[in-house]
């Protein structure tokens, strides 16, 4: 499993909120858009916009660490 960095931490004002866990699966592909694998990623986010933008940071640069060339993300659960 990949956890992304926490994110909303800072500078940002989210009162009392907590965060949440945002579990997705990405699956990744190769430039003939070949299944070559699929992953869990864990994002601790405040909210889905910066869950999103967390987990879509983490998977470029796996992309661009493992040489995949395209990712299907689905978001499965939020704790």
């Amino acid at each position: 499993m990949f956890q992304a960095p926490n994110v909303g931490v800072g500078g940002s004002d989210h009162g009392n909120r907590e965060k949440k866990e945002y579990c997705y699966t990405v699956a990744f592909f190769d430039e003939e858009g070949t299944w070559l694998c699929t992953e869990p990623f864990t994002v601790y986010a405040y909210d889905s916009d910066e869950a999103t933008c967390a987990v879509d940071d983490s998977v470029e640069q796996h992309c661009e660490e493992f040489g995949y060339d395209s990712v299907d993300i689905t978001l499965e659960d939020v704790c």
